[in-house]
């Protein structure tokens, strides 16, 4: 441990997320469900091992039953979101 009571390894982290976050980056937490549409609007095959989602027995959204298999559509929501309300 050094001074501070960290480690090297957490020194080391620290200084990757300051660095980070100085270059302008930003944590984006999506939720990870998606609905039938989604993969669909980003052209991805039928045959594609992304289709196969899981359904989810009690959805927050019936619009949105399943369980992500990318990152993908919640990203490109929350894109969409944010420049709709100009930020």
């Amino acid at each position: 441990l050094g001074a501070s009571g960290l480690t090297k390894a957490q020194r080391g982290r620290r200084r990757v997320l300051r660095s980070v976050v100085e270059a302008g980056f930003v944590e984006l937490i999506t939720l990870p469900f998606i609905g039938d549409k989604d993969l669909d609007v980003l052209g991805i095959s039928g045959d594609d091992t992304r289709h196969a989602t899981v359904k989810l027995a009690n959805p927050l959204d019936d619009t949105r039953p399943y369980l992500r298999t990318t990152l993908l559509p919640g990203l490109f929501h929350a894109v969409t979101t944010n420049m709709s309300r100009s930020q």
